[in-house]
């Protein structure tokens, strides 16, 4: 199990959205259109969950054991194209 703590040492900030409680900017949207891609802590689903945020909204949820796994998704991560 992931603690709060070890999320916070991986470069995870906390912030004032109940939606996103957790987020780590991976990726800087370089147009109005997008968002940035994030790793975050999502309450999308009633309950705390790990989940990439794409540029156009879309969520890829994360089941990692472990901070170790995480950080190597983090690592593979390489860019997000738009389909427009």
């Amino acid at each position: 199990m992931i603690t709060k703590d070890q999320l916070l040492e991986f470069g995870m900030v906390m912030t004032d959205n109940p939606a996103v409680p957790m987020k780590k900017v991976i990726g800087q949207s370089n147009t109005d259109e997008l968002s940035d891609m994030l790793i975050a802590v999502t309450m999308y689903t009633n309950s705390p969950i790990l989940a990439i945020i794409l540029p156009d909204g879309g969520m890829l949820t994360l089941n990692p054991k472990t901070i170790k796994d995480l950080k190597k998704i983090e690592e593979l991560i390489m860019t997000f194209e738009p389909v427009f």
